[in-house]
């Protein structure tokens, strides 16, 4: 999604439809969790952005608990549960982004029919002790620092994996059936995201 329809819906294409939005364990978001999202224009004097770009994502975190996330659901979740996607033609995604003060360090997560808990593979109890939900693919721990510029990331599927302390998708990271993209946060954050695109695969 380019952002510049200016609202939370994803481009619709390839069979996508779904939404941008936020959440948190604890904290707050702004935008806040379950609130409608509109894209804002750049600050005035911004500069690096996507090409033709006017307008992104923006977000303010504050975490006090483990994490707040920007999660973009890649089929319309309405109504629940949440919907499965074929990407097995892609090989992973590439988005800009920027820090607006301080460096950041984020992880990219795919939640798969495994691992999410509206799907039903995974226990979604908060008490569950094995096959716990939301262990994602993801990048590892301070991989990815968003910096202050405008930079283009790009975050393969064969790099994606788990940590190890919830359901272990045996099938290891399955594109076929991705549910969501999640940019995770766990610290105090204010970031800005733009141009997320599936990267074709060879």
């Amino acid at each position: 999604d380019d952002c510049e329809d200016g609202n939370e819906n994803i481009r619709a294409v390839s069979g996508r439809s779904g939404l941008w939005y936020t959440t948190t364990d604890k904290g707050t978001d702004t935008p806040a969790p379950g609130t409608s999202i509109m894209m804002p224009l750049h600050p005035a004097g911004d500069t690096g952005m996507a090409p033709e770009s006017r307008r992104a994502f923006h977000v303010t975190a504050t975490v006090t608990g483990t994490r707040a996330i920007v999660g973009i659901d890649l089929v319309d979740p309405n109504p629940a549960p949440k919907k499965i996607y074929d990407a097995s033609s892609y090989k992973g995604i590439r988005f800009y982004a920027k820090a607006t003060t301080d460096p950041v360090p984020i992880r990219v997560q795919f939640p798969v029919a495994a691992t999410d808990r509206s799907v039903g593979d995974c226990n979604p109890s908060t008490s569950a002790t094995t096959n716990r939900c939301d262990d994602h693919f993801s990048t590892i721990p301070d991989e990815l620092t968003l910096t202050t510029e405008w930079t283009q990331y790009s975050v393969l599927f064969a790099d994606a994996v788990q940590e190890g302390w919830g359901l272990n998708d045996l099938d290891g990271f399955t594109p076929d059936k991705l549910v969501s993209i999640h940019f995770r946060i766990e610290e105090d954050a204010d970031i800005w995201l733009d141009h997320v695109e599936f990267i074709p695969a060879d």
